[in-house]
C-alpha cells in the first residue's frame, strides 16, 4: 500500500492504494457485496487498485502504521490490457521462444 496526506476544508485526510487484498483488510465495513464486485472483475481479467482513506486529525506524517480502520472509496481499473510477454506471443501463435 502507498498512503499520502490531504487536506481538504482544513482537515487532514489519508489516502491510500494498494493491492485490493491488502487494501481491504485494513478497511472497516466491508461487507460481501464489496467482495463480489471485486471477485467479478478478477474474473474479467482486469486489473485493479482499491483506493481507501481515513481522516488524520493532526497527524503530520503518514506511515505504514496509520492505514488502518480506513474507508474503501472505490476500485480503479486499467483501461487496457497487459502487455503480451514473448510466452503469451508464443502461444498465440505460430513461433517460439529462444534463449
Amino acid at each position: 500500500m502507498l498512503g499520502t496526506g490531504s487536506r481538504r476544508d482544513g482537515a487532514l485526510k489519508l489516502v491510500t492504494k494498494g493491492a485490493p487484498e491488502v487494501v481491504l483488510e485494513q478497511c472497516v465495513n466491508v461487507d460481501d457485496s464489496v467482495r463480489a464486485v471485486l471477485d467479478a472483475l478478477f474474473a474479467d481479467g482486469e486489473r485493479v487498485i482499491a483506493v481507501a482513506s481515513r481522516d488524520r486529525g493532526v497527524v503530520l506524517t503518514v506511515g505504514v502504521k496509520d492505514e488502518v480502520e480506513l474507508t474503501l472509496e472505490g476500485f480503479l481499473t486499467f483501461a487496457t490490457s497487459p502487455r503480451a510477454t514473448p510466452a503469451r506471443r508464443s502461444r498465440n501463435s505460430n513461433s517460439s521462444v529462444s534463449m
